[in-house]
């Protein structure tokens, strides 16, 4: 006697003594009992198991067809109620069948000889298979009772027919009071002939199916039968096809049929676009989020990319390794009425090749955006899944390391395909927009246009007629100008990936309103365009000419950088968030040195860099990026993780990289004349790396707000590394330039004595006056030009110094400049002589 229990309640025995049980009805020749299976199941816990964990009717066909699969079956028949079967379910696989132990076996309860501790794999030498078994559990079977009442087993091999069928029916109703409670029932394994064996299946059918001779001839096959029906089942043919197409492995050796019609998978085709995790796209997507949840401490590890076999794969800390395909659309792919199709849109978790997720399109991800979410399709390959799947096989431990993980995938896959859809929607409903440009006079657009296709390579006034010019919108990219000219097309773009653009479509969404904003945006990028024809029509220099509109290009950047940032409220949120840190305090740094002038971009894609500032002065731009520290406590050298800081500089080919935190710690207590630790592994990187306060990077913005610092000059500040001290000390003489340690007005006195010399007014080069006074030699060109600057600023456009030639130019005499800036300061508080 075997006897296995459930949670204490639910027991199954297997008896071969001579109790006698209660035979199958409808057997011609009833046959001989051979075995006895006694049941003892309480009927709650049976509908607790069955109702609750196997809701689906179509799951518990499902549930059947993979039994087959695990038998190594070649093919799998389902038959419905209807005009194939007689009122019940059918499915005849052709798989190894069953002995009397095997049905000893089948009815183990919560206990498998498939979860054997091995890695469940069903190996037949004769048929040359080898399969990853999907079942582990051992209460598939009790699927069935979301069908009927009764389910039934018909097994043939080595020759011998046996039936087995337990009806639910006949388990014991207690009172969860009893003391004795019955020990539930009886069920005798009969041994059949085969004439009365096919007698009694063909009596199963309204018709005979066409391939009954085949199906019967197999060496080893078994026939589950479901009966005494559920009056709520409603099981059609086109919605099981569709549900086994799509959830069950898909092998060359494998095949399913349902009323004698092939179950073939029902995804849809024709996506606009196909990715696997080899796409950039999904890796910087994937390790930003990761990245973020290890931050959270919700996952430890890494991820990586890499390629298993043909198949590019992420290997994760508990899932291992997960293969994925994301399809995206441009229709919606959601249907009201799924009776027959089933669903195509969503998230398709396979766990060794099997459907996790039939009829849940979202698993794990909170409400999405469903308008991009139902025209994607996101395939999800992850075995590792398995050690955590509940009994239905349907479900998961959330919380679990495994849950997580599987968490984080979907998030990254879905925020990858809503951006991209996005993106190719704005951009293909802006491209098919192509307007005329507005008649005005000739010297406004003809004559300056002309001249732009003069000068355009290719431009040739015999092929291309100014009259015909035409104005569209394109996306060319974040670093491409507002507007270009396409001479091959004959028409003025202008760019809707440009900052501008961007800028105004955030500000005004996509109403009406907004599409009048767009018209008037479109005419300014026409404008700035038609300035560069103006210019050329008018003979100037084509180099003089480049230069103002990469003038003009950085300007546009930089006043986009500044729009609708309310300075005091980003000052708070970066000094808020820098005791907590992570992505708020990334973005907060962002805004701030958007507020000075430069691009900031928070590229946190890669998972190895938080903050890639850009500044705006066309090709000598300096890029750096900055790493944002968080911390309650000083920063201990170890956190700021300065060799990390300067690898990811490298990486994006930064000239180096700045660490921002409240506090550094290691600069107390120090013996005169030694440098602290993390300044000697500043200095000892590829590239640069040097560390800010937060307090000094808000004194730099206020010095850049009074001063209008150029960038360039603002970048050397931030690259120099030096203690946090000696950077606020720099900063503050950045905020009050006549604090150097010198006469200012001798400065003055110098310049107009050296612009005597020379041509009205003509400037003079910031090296030359430097070399003029030996303290001023002393001071670095960078020093120097930094106080000539701070000048500048006060003296009301008076003194004007010029930082990308190097030249500065007194444009009144010494006394009235200074004049100017006596009085600057007497309306500053903040700046003292």
């Amino acid at each position: 006697m075997t006897c296995v229990h459930l949670c204490g309640d639910l027991s199954l025995k297997v008896n071969e003594s001579t109790t006698r049980g209660t035979p199958l009805t409808q057997v011609s020749e009833p046959g001989s009992p051979v075995a006895y299976v006694q049941v003892e199941i309480d009927y709650a816990i049976l509908q607790h198991f069955s109702q609750h964990l196997y809701s689906s009717p179509n799951k518990a066909v499902e549930e059947l067809v993979t039994n087959g699969y695990d038998a190594l079956a070649m093919k799998v028949n389902v038959f419905l109620p209807g005009s194939s079967a007689r009122d019940c379910v059918l499915v005849w696989d052709d798989g190894d069948s069953m002995d009397l132990d095997g049905i000893r076996q089948l009815w183990w309860i919560a206990r498998s000889p498939k979860n054997d501790g091995t890695a469940r794999v069903a190996r037949s030498a004769a048929r040359g298979i080898e399969r990853a078994m999907i079942g582990k559990f051992g209460i598939g079977k009790l699927a069935s009772y979301a069908l009927g009442d009764r389910i039934s087993h018909l097994c043939h091999r080595e020759g011998r027919y046996y039936l087995i069928a337990v009806s639910y029916g006949q388990a014991p109703k207690t009172d969860p009071g009893d003391a004795s409670p019955r020990k539930g029932f009886e069920v005798p394994v009969l041994e059949l002939s085969e004439e009365s064996a096919k007698t009694f299946t063909k009596s199963l059918y309204r018709t005979v199916p066409s391939n009954f001779n085949e199906l019967w001839s197999q060496p080893s096959w078994t026939l589950a039968i479901i009966d005494e029906l559920k009056e709520e089942v409603n099981l059609t043919p086109g919605r099981l096809r569709w549900v086994l197409g799509n959830g069950m492995p898909s092998r060359p050796d494998f095949k399913a049929f349902v009323n004698q019609v092939e179950v073939t998978p029902k995804i849809e085709q024709g996506a606009l676009a196909t990715w696997d995790a080899s796409d950039k796209g999904i890796k910087e997507r994937l390790k930003a989020e990761w990245d973020e949840a290890k931050k959270a401490g919700r996952v430890t590890g890494d991820i990586e990319f890499t390629k298993k076999g043909d198949h590019p794969v992420v290997v994760m800390p508990h899932l291992g390794d997960v293969r994925l395909r994301v399809k995206l659309f441009d229709r919606s792919l959601f249907q009201k009425d799924r009776s027959e199709s089933g669903r195509s849109e969503g998230f398709f978790v396979m766990v060794r090749d099997r459907l996790l997720n039939p009829d849940d399109p979202k698993l794990f991800l909170h409400d999405p955006s469903y308008g991009a979410f139902n025209r994607m399709q996101i395939f999800i390959w992850a075995d590792g899944l398995d050690s955590d799947l509940l009994a239905d096989r349907e479900r998961l431990h959330r919380l679990a390391p495994t849950g997580v993980e599987l968490e984080i995938l979907q998030v990254a896959l879905y925020r990858a395909g809503r951006n991209k859809l996005t993106a190719t929607e704005s951009h293909a409903r802006l491209e098919s927009r192509v307007a005329e440009l507005p008649i005005i006079a000739r010297e406004y657009l003809r004559d300056p246009l002309t001249a732009l296709i003069m000068n355009e390579p290719g431009g040739d006034l015999t092929a291309v007629n100014p009259s015909e010019t035409r104005m569209t919108i394109e996306a060319r990219g974040s670093k491409s100008p507002l507007s270009s000219l396409d001479v091959a097309e004959n028409r003025i773009v202008t760019n809707i990936d440009h900052p501008m653009y961007v800028t105004m479509l955030e500000t005004f969404g996509r109403s009406r309103r907004s599409q009048e904003a767009q018209k008037l945006v479109e005419m300014f990028a026409v404008a700035d365009l038609l300035l560069k024809g103006r210019l050329l029509d008018l003979g100037v220099d084509i180099d003089i000419v480049d230069n103002v509109m990469k003038w003009r290009e950085a300007q546009l950047r930089s006043l986009q950088a500044g729009f609708k940032q309310s300075p005091d409220v980003i000052i708070k949120e970066v000094i808020d968030t820098s005791y907590k840190g992570h992505k708020p305090f990334e973005q907060a740094l962002a805004k701030l040195f958007q507020l000075m002038g430069f691009y900031a971009e928070i590229d946190g894609a890669s998972g190895k860099k938080d903050v890639l500032v850009i500044a705006p002065v066309g090709e000598e731009e300096k890029r750096f990026t900055v790493e944002a520290k968080g911390s309650k406590k000083s920063l201990a050298n170890d956190d700021a993780e300065i060799s990390g800081a300067a690898a990811h500089a490298i990486e994006v080919d930064a000239l180096f990289s700045v660490v921002v935190a409240r506090e550094f710690a290691g600069f107390a207590r120090l013996p005169e004349g030694e440098e602290p630790a993390i300044l000697k592994e500043c200095r000892a990187q590829k590239v640069d790396v040097s560390i800010i306060t937060v307090d000094a990077l808000v004194d730099l913005y206020e010095a850049v707000k009074r001063h209008q610092y150029p960038l360039p000059m603002i970048s050397d500040t931030l690259a120099e590394i030096c203690s946090p001290e000696e950077k606020r000390r720099r900063i503050a003489e950045m905020r009050n330039p006549l604090t150097a340690n010198f006469d200012w007005r001798d400065v003055f006195d110098e310049l107009w004595s050296m612009q005597q010399g020379t041509a009205s007014r003509e400037p003079v080069s910031t090296l030359a006056l430097r070399q003029a006074r030996p303290e001023w030699k002393a001071m670095s060109r960078e020093s120097f030009d930094q106080v000539l600057v701070g000048l500048d600023s006060l003296s009301g456009g008076l003194l004007k110094v010029t930082t990308s030639q190097h030249t500065v130019n007194l444009l009144q005499a010494p006394d009235l400049v200074a004049a100017r800036i006596a009085a600057s300061v007497e309306g500053n508080p903040d700046k003292k002589s």
